[in-house]
């Protein structure tokens, strides 16, 4: 049986979230525009949701390895509830946009169930 030493999924999980809660809350440096009808606020209340799970994922992380192992299937129900209620959707404006973000959600869920399973 295989056995990994080290997690990888919560270094990339982060990052993901990071990223897109800057570009939210920055949309306005890079002059990005969403979808005229949402506020700019809004915009604003997810990316600093965004960035706030990405820090409470890694904090997570940083506390307890085995804890966050063990944390495996309430963070991918948590991902899988973003893919149901995704808060991007209403900002997207091409299928293969949504398609990018579930199918990156996706690869990330069954990242943190391969880790829980291999884990030492």
């Amino acid at each position: 049986m295989i056995k990994i030493d080290k997690i990888n999924s919560a270094n990339f999980i982060c990052i993901y979230f990071l990223f897109i809660g800057l570009i939210l809350i920055l949309s306005d440096v890079f002059g990005l525009e969403f979808n005229p009808e949402i506020s700019d606020i809004v915009f604003k209340e997810r990316g600093t949701y965004y960035i706030m799970a990405s820090l409470f994922i890694y904090q997570i992380f940083l506390a307890s390895e085995e804890l966050y192992v063990r944390l495996a299937d309430t963070l991918s129900l948590v991902l899988f509830l973003f893919i149901i209620f995704e808060p991007l959707y209403d900002m997207m404006s091409h299928p293969y946009m949504i398609w990018f973000d579930v199918s990156i959600e996706v690869f990330f869920i069954m990242l943190l169930q391969f880790e829980k399973y291999y884990y030492k």
